[in-house]
């Protein structure tokens, strides 16, 4: 994911939800100037809305269109497009709800809001025991458990 976008150094999905830009749910970002400015412009955004809302306004305010910037009145960071990825909905994140009517079995992301812990309790178990094969079958080089 991050190497598609190598000059970002924030990434998100777009979210399922088409009122909102992104999907503040899961976020990387490094630890570097532009991503750090990035989460304090976004923090400073007021706070009157949710933080989906506020993303979205910082986007708007450093749009190329510098009319739309002023309008706006939010601070300056020219390079944000170029430094922010907006990833699809799926790439960091699922459609959850209802789950067994959206999930896809290519889906990268397994979303469980909303589910039980019976449901939950299933799906860790299955992904431990994947993991722990896939583990085992590794080269010894490879291995980061014991």
């Amino acid at each position: 994911l991050m190497a598609s976008s190598p000059q970002a150094s924030v990434w998100m999905s777009q979210d399922a939800d088409v009122r909102y830009m992104v999907n503040s749910g899961f976020i990387l970002a490094r630890n570097d100037a532009h991503g750090l400015a990035v989460l304090r412009a976004w923090w400073a955004q007021d706070h009157g809305q949710n933080e989906q809302e506020a993303f979205s306004k910082l986007w708007q305010a450093n749009s190329p269109d510098k009319s739309l910037s002023y309008q706006i009145g939010q601070k300056s960071l020219p390079w944000l497009r170029d430094r922010v990825a907006v990833l699809p909905p799926s790439a960091l994140n699922s459609d959850c709800c209802p789950l067994a009517a959206k999930y896809t079995t290519d889906a990268r992301v397994l979303h469980l809001m909303g589910v039980s812990g019976q449901v939950r309790a299933a799906v860790f178990s299955e992904a431990a025991d994947a993991l722990c094969t896939a583990a085992a079958s590794a080269p010894e080089a490879q291995r980061i458990l014991p």
